[in-house]
């Protein structure tokens, strides 16, 4: 076979004396001492036989989508979990997810179980090089999961175990890794919620950076340009909390409107725009330019007798304008 390129090092090493003009003896005794080692060297690329690796990686998901809703109840249908696992190492591997715990900002946990997924062990394929692509495998839960009941509680943080072990046993020597190699397990959460909403409720709390507006004013309107993707209608109000401690409620015109469904799918096809006004006379200026917090409180509600599913993607994006009309004096 050709020599092992990659498991060596060679270097060439020449010495001479300098001439001094001064003569001098050499004997046996004379010696010269050199050297030679590498410091903090990283390789961008090795191959052969790399030994095994063995893991157990511990990770947190931390979710914020069922933090900001207000309901007693959520029954969710068909709760799809898996485990993808990206494999940017040259080498075979084996992965077990060993556990999943879900945990609600009240303290409430519940443990995972599903004898598909859980506690077995899958083979996860080496990544292939010239061209270099990395393995993706999908590990998908079972019928008799009981991953329905983790989202019933309104989860903000997903904590899961995943046992890994690389290489070992047969010696394989075109194993290979470069330097931005990965073994990364990823949490996949699908969760549609085939629900009738009416009354659902969400809020939030945005940071005001308002100013005095030094005119005298005839009123105004503060215009909530609403980009919704969920698949439910919302008449939105706005609270403004001033730092002179008053507060101030203002209902908002029109209403947000429910995102289009895509009758075959049942998913949101894209976001829907709309337009929400919210009219102030002057004597309610003060309150809002002084005022460092707004509540946006959104109160959802779904066609009678209909049900829709609700994605984990699916988000509303909402943003704030004034038009003040000022006062002019004759």
């Amino acid at each position: 076979t050709a020599p092992d390129y990659f498991n060596s090092f060679y270097y060439d090493f020449r010495a001479h004396v300098k001439n001094t003009g001064k003569k001098v003896y050499l004997n046996l005794k004379d010696s010269i001492e050199v050297n030679v080692y590498l410091k903090t060297v990283r390789p961008k690329y090795v191959r052969g036989y790399l030994g095994s690796l063995d893991t157990t990686i511990i990770a947190s998901v931390n979710t914020d989508l069922f933090s900001k809703i207000n309901v007693q109840q959520l029954s969710p249908e068909n709760v799809k979990l898996s485990l993808k696992v990206e494999n940017g190492l040259g080498v075979n591997g084996v992965v077990r997810f060993e556990s999943l715990k879900a945990t609600n900002q009240y303290g409430a946990v519940v443990t995972a179980t599903d004898p598909q997924l859980l506690g077995q062990d899958f083979t996860i394929p080496a990544a292939t090089n010239l061209p270099f692509m990395e393995s993706n495998t999908t590990l998908k839960s079972s019928n008799t999961s009981n991953f329905a009941s983790l989202v019933s509680i309104l989860p903000n943080k997903f904590d899961y175990r995943v046992h890994a072990k690389v290489g070992g046993l047969p010696k394989d020597s075109n194993n290979f890794v470069f330097n931005t190699s990965k073994l990364k397990p990823i949490l996949l959460i699908e969760v549609p919620l085939n629900i009738s909403v009416q009354g659902l409720v969400l809020r939030d709390t945005i940071a005001v950076h308002s100013s005095q507006i030094g005119l005298e004013t005839n009123g105004g309107v503060l215009r909530l340009l609403a980009y919704n993707g969920f698949p439910f209608f919302a008449d939105i109000k706005a609270t403004f909390i001033s730092n002179l401690g008053g507060t101030l409620i203002l209902n908002g015109i029109g209403r947000m409107e429910a995102a289009d469904i895509d009758p075959v799918s049942g998913k949101v096809l894209a976001q829907k725009f709309s337009k929400i006004e919210f009219r102030f006379d002057p004597s309610q200026l003060d309150l809002i330019t002084t005022s460092q917090k707004m509540i946006l409180e959104a109160q959802f509600n779904t066609p009678p007798d209909k049900k829709v599913k609700i994605y984990s993607d699916y988000a509303a994006h909402l943003s704030l304008t004034a038009k003040i009309s000022p006062k002019v004096s004759r």
